[in-house]
């Protein structure tokens, strides 16, 4: 309901992107886009050489339902993309939707035309998987928007052009709902932090706040409960714990596709880790996350890409466990790999991504239940 009436009535065909021409790094931002002070956008948005880019679609989206009326044609044998001030853009419904999980993108460079009115403009524009994205500054005058960026909270915000009107006082005096700025989307994109530095991290686990948890699944946790009374003792400290369960994994796992299908979540990934002893990069993740989770720390699942030994990065899973709102990597399958079973290297053990340069793409978490 809210999204059709911020989008408005609308007509489009599809955007796509232009012939290639080079290559470049994005770099996502999961900063607020904020409209008119009234509502807040948490859009795929990347920026590329210290401007941010923006699906056009987006913004077309959000200017109509301010009232500044903007269409779009896309005219594909021509590479052409036509926007018409005053005309009429329909919703394809997946606007408005932050998709992406990568911190960094390939941005593909676009030689896609775009006529604003019948007029050729010069727009800086990028294919990012699969969608193109404009410069926000390039598209504010031609369409009709104000850009201003907050440098201290790092938020960018547009001002239509449409004559002073407020959307939120529409909406409540036609639909009688009661509608702030408190009410806007709030962010769910998982931040990783890749740039801080973290402290020791035998001091980080044992100043970390413990709130035990139990997973969903009985079995294992009958399972983990018979774990901890036999390794753990009285005694250990958070960081012992941590590295006893650490330990054990590198000792006493095998690295290998799982024999039969089973649950792929984190609880039954971590059972099957127990039950057989086996598994791949979920597996072991999964099995060192339940554990240290019950012992009571933040644990998380995180699937993304890690550095291979042969070059470039490669699909992989591993655990964080966050501390003072810093996330710091445990990954055995890989410390497994480097040192074998009976020379654990800990290159991996409790470090944040700051102290991991290259080695991690974070994209998502895949968290228990």
């Amino acid at each position: 309901m809210k999204k059709q009436i911020l989008c408005g009535t609308v007509a489009a065909l599809c955007l796509l992107a232009g012939t290639a021409k080079a290559d470049v790094t994005a770099v996502r931002n999961n900063s607020q886009l904020n409209v008119n002070d009234e509502w807040g956008y948490y859009l795929d948005v990347y920026n590329i050489g210290g401007a941010n880019y923006y699906k056009l679609r987006d913004i077309i989206c959000i200017m109509n339902g301010w009232h500044v009326p903007v269409g779009l044609e896309y005219n594909q044998s021509a590479n052409r993309i036509d926007i018409i001030t005053g005309g009429t853009y329909q919703i394809l419904g997946t606007e408005l939707q932050a998709t992406g999980q990568k911190a960094t993108a390939t941005a593909r460079e676009s030689d896609i035309q775009v006529y604003v009115d019948g007029k050729r403009m010069s727009f800086d524009a990028y294919e990012i998987d699969g969608s193109t994205y404009f410069k926000l500054r390039d598209l504010a005058g031609p369409i009709g928007f104000d850009v201003q960026y907050d440098a201290a909270q790092g938020q960018v915000a547009i001002y239509p052009d449409n004559n002073g009107f407020k959307l939120l006082e529409y909406m409540n005096d036609t639909y009688g709902t009661n509608l702030t700025p408190a009410d806007a989307p709030k962010d769910t994109t998982p931040q990783f932090d890749t740039t801080t530095k973290g402290m020791d991290i035998k001091t980080a686990l044992n100043q970390a706040p413990l709130n035990p948890k139990k997973t969903k699944l009985d079995d294992l946790n009958q399972l983990i409960e018979q774990f901890m009374a036999e390794y753990f003792t009285p005694d250990m400290d958070t960081y012992t714990k941590a590295k006893v369960t650490y330990d054990y994994i590198i000792k006493n796992m095998t690295y290998g596709t799982p024999d039969f299908a089973f649950d792929t979540s984190p609880e039954g990934n971590a059972g099957y880790m127990f039950l057989t002893h086996r598994g791949v990069c979920d597996h072991y993740s999964a099995f060192f996350a339940a554990i240290m989770r019950y012992v009571g720390l933040d644990m998380h699942v995180v699937n993304g890409s890690t550095h291979a030994a042969s070059g470039g990065m490669t699909g992989h899973t591993w655990t964080t466990a966050r501390i003072n709102g810093l996330d710091y990597v445990f990954d055995p399958q890989i410390d497994q790999n480097i040192g074998g079973k009976s020379n654990p290297t800990y290159y991996r053990f409790g470090k944040p991504y700051s102290e991991l340069p290259g080695k991690y793409e974070p994209y998502a978490y895949n968290d228990f239940e």
